[in-house]
């Protein structure tokens, strides 16, 4: 996938007109950091079969993604969390997978644009 489709830079130049410079690194670090607290009991969750610790961290990591202008793991996180709820594990687990793929290019996308 192009990395034009994971990330909407759009995102990223609204949300520089709040913050002093640097503001838009941080958040991004703040981001990553985030990122792999979240995957963590994404992928815990996942694997105990507990779709409702899935839905909940899968929405409070789509709600970051969406800041940021993550758009396709915004869409995954929303399938994932949708998922959770329904108790559709197995379904959930094809969509980790989908995620994970993404989940390297959508932060370095994000740390490049952050750094310019």
């Amino acid at each position: 996938m192009d990395t034009q489709q994971l990330i909407d830079p759009a995102a990223l130049e609204k949300l520089s007109k709040y913050g002093p410079p640097g503001f838009i690194a941080k958040l991004v670090t703040m981001f990553v950091q985030n990122t792999d607290k979240q995957m963590a009991v994404i992928r815990t969750s996942v694997a105990d079969g507990n779709g409702e610790q899935l839905s909940f961290a899968a929405h409070a990591l789509k709600s970051s993604a969406g800041q940021v202008g993550a758009v396709e793991m915004h869409r995954l996180l929303s399938l994932m969390e949708s998922l959770g709820k329904e108790g559709r594990l197995e379904d959930a687990k094809a969509e980790l997978v989908r995620l994970e793929e993404i989940l390297p290019p959508s932060v370095e996308t994000l740390k490049g644009m952050s750094a310019s």
